[in-house]
């Protein structure tokens, strides 16, 4: 249902909108009527919702769809998974993880700003440089280095 959903979006050109009906729905209409979860909408009422919190027609659809198979209850599931499809659609990769680790380099008055760039001349992996700190965790530093250790053996 969800890469139907997705793939109507995307024809219809609208995938960002839907995105944004999705979230705005799910975090204002659906935490404001404690009651809407839990009830089986019928599709004209919740077609009604749709509208009145300013979906396109397309996200309204879904909604209806959603209801009509009475799975309602897995919009914040849906919602979540249709996020990281846009995510990727938009070519955004989530860093969290990296970025709380990089903050330990960090003294208490530094603030982290994370830039990336392309080189494929690292062939995979990738490069952190903190000031001058670097990492080097890339795919071309680890064949320079098991290829030296094979020179030097011979």
């Amino acid at each position: 249902m969800l890469q139907l959903s997705s793939s109507v979006a995307s024809k219809s050109q609208q995938l960002d909108q839907v995105g944004k009906d999705l979230n705005n729905f799910q975090g204002d209409s659906l935490k404001k009527d404690k009651k809407l979860p839990e009830l089986r909408v019928m599709a004209k009422v919740l077609k009604a919702t749709a509208d009145k919190a300013g979906m396109t027609p397309t996200g309204g659809n879904l909604l209806s769809l959603l209801a009509d198979n009475d799975r309602l209850n897995l919009l914040d599931g849906f919602a979540n998974a249709f996020r990281t499809i846009m995510a990727a659609h938009r070519g955004e990769v989530v860093c969290e993880q990296l970025e709380s680790s990089l903050k330990a380099f960090l003294t208490s008055n530094e603030t982290l700003k994370v830039t990336s760039r392309g080189d494929p001349n690292i062939i995979g992996g990738m490069i952190v440089s903190i000031g001058d700190k670097c990492g080097d965790m890339s795919s071309a530093s680890k064949v320079k280095m098991y290829t030296d250790i094979i020179r030097s053996a011979a």
